[in-house]
């Protein structure tokens, strides 16, 4: 389960996988290294309501939402490990809506950056 005081002091960037997300990764690692702290991604995946649950029974859609925010975050990670190896950067997953988590978040990190999409 994600605990937002792990974000303490770290950039923290919200990402919904869209290329405004992977053009954020990209500002938010320069700035992360530029003043030699962490970075975070964080991505949202919000709860599935029971009925839409029942609706879709050939899947696991736990597996797939996971899968997919996974696919996000490395994506996410590559990039910014890429252009500044050794970069601190940790990956987190929130099965709760986009906002809230960034809200949570806002109060431990370093700074906090909504993509365009995520909220």
């Amino acid at each position: 389960m994600w605990d937002p005081q792990e974000c303490d002091g770290r950039v923290v960037l919200g990402m919904d996988g869209s290329q405004h997300a992977l053009d954020a990764v990209a500002w938010a690692a320069d700035y992360a290294a530029d003043r030699h702290l962490g970075l975070t991604l964080l991505t949202a995946e919000e709860p599935m309501s029971h009925s839409l649950r029942e609706l879709i029974t050939s899947h696991d859609v736990d597996a797939l939402l996971r899968r997919s925010a996974a696919s996000v975050l490395e994506r996410g990670a590559h990039l910014a490990q890429s252009q500044h190896p050794g970069l601190d950067v940790q990956l987190a997953t929130v099965w709760d809506a986009p906002a809230p988590a960034l809200i949570e978040a806002v109060s431990y990190t370093h700074l906090t950056l909504p993509t365009s999409d995520l909220v």
